[in-house]
């Protein structure tokens, strides 16, 4: 996401529905009677619409930063503590 702008994100996920489904999934699925995103759901309009899949991740990610870095282990840099704050 960070290399590519929002065609390279809608390109990835044309070309890795089933991933791009996984972590939809992963994030908002529920397959219980009432649930308005099941893996089927979810997975047609993927397949159906690259354009909605990566503007369902983009908002995922907008809503989960933190935590999608935290459980990737990705130390976010911080400006308060970046190279310039130790110039004086």
């Amino acid at each position: 996401m960070q290399r590519d702008d929002y065609h390279g994100i809608v390109r990835w996920v044309s070309e890795n529905p089933m991933k791009a489904s996984a972590i939809l999934y992963e994030m908002y699925g529920d397959d219980g009677p009432d649930s308005k995103w099941t893996s089927e759901i979810i997975s047609d309009r993927v397949n159906q619409d690259s354009e909605w899949g990566a503007d369902a991740i983009l908002d995922m990610w907008a809503e989960n930063e933190e935590a999608l870095l935290e459980i990737a282990e990705i130390v976010k840099p911080n400006s308060s503590t970046g190279v310039h704050s130790h110039v004086q």
